[in-house]
């Protein structure tokens, strides 16, 4: 940080933080974008699930136009899940956060949800034998 004592500092540190500076945490952000269109007009959804949270099931969904593999997050539309959503579209960008891809309003299986396509990766696991 260079600061010749006239300047505000241009890069806050944790240390900037204690010492009184303010700090904004996270940047004005546009609110994601949510289709309203049915999710099975561009993504096919497989039966296969990849996990399950306390807000809801991941499953594995292609992408009809590419072919590509995607992980497909089911959620009832509601306050806190709008809210896990916003957050999750805010950090995507962030270098170990998975990228939301793509987000749509449906019905499923009559319920009013939010269905959050994101990056799909395989952990691979490698092992070392001595």
């Amino acid at each position: 940080m260079s600061n010749n004592g006239n300047e505000r500092p241009t890069t806050l540190t944790l240390h900037d933080i204690h010492n009184g500076n303010s700090v904004l945490l996270m940047a004005p952000h546009p609110p994601p974008p949510i289709k309203t269109t049915p999710i099975g007009d561009d993504y096919d959804i497989s039966g296969v699930t990849l996990g399950v949270g306390i807000n809801g099931k991941v499953v594995e969904c292609t992408r009809k136009a590419t072919g590509g593999k995607f992980a497909l997050k089911v959620l009832r539309d509601n306050v806190k899940a709008r809210r896990e959503v916003e957050l999750h579209w805010r950090a995507s960008g962030c270098k170990h956060i998975v990228s939301v891809v793509d987000l749509y309003s449906n019905a499923y299986k009559g319920s009013p949800c939010l269905l959050v396509v994101m990056e799909w990766y395989v952990k691979v696991l490698h092992f070392i034998y001595f």
